[in-house]
């Protein structure tokens, strides 16, 4: 792993040699399903379980990030909040982010990956946009 408390500078001590060395791993859908909780319910709708509820992406079939055009439009979900603790922040929120996830020579998993991602909390990626 490339990221520890710091960048491993040996492994990564510009863009290119990161982008060699640092990986990101893959888990297919069982072992998503597994470690965070996250279970299908109904036509298109997600459980996601505390405490490991992670964040989910929405893809398009060519597996790009979904694009919502909001303008004058609405927006409608549900979400059972009932059986969540107290204090327990449960969001849903939209970020501007690229289709393709910057999807690039630095970076060649994409939005398929998760890649891409950035909201004010987001770390600096040395090979990731971020």
């Amino acid at each position: 792993n490339c990221l520890k408390d710091a960048w491993d500078e040996e492994l990564c001590p510009d863009p290119e040699t990161c982008s060699k060395n640092c990986a990101l791993e893959g888990v297919d859908e069982k072992g998503y399903s597994d470690t965070y909780q996250a279970i299908p319910v109904e036509q298109n709708g997600l459980k996601l379980k505390f405490p490991k509820a992670p964040r989910v992406y929405m893809l398009d079939a060519d597996k790009t990030y979904k694009l919502f055009q909001l303008l004058n439009r609405e927006f409608t979900f549900d979400v059972d909040l009932s059986t969540l603790p107290c204090g327990m922040n449960a969001a849903l929120y939209f970020v501007e982010m690229s289709k393709d996830g910057d999807k690039g020579a630095l970076n060649p998993a994409g939005s398929e990956y998760g890649t891409g991602y950035c909201d004010a909390q987001c770390p600096h990626m040395k090979f990731i946009q971020g």
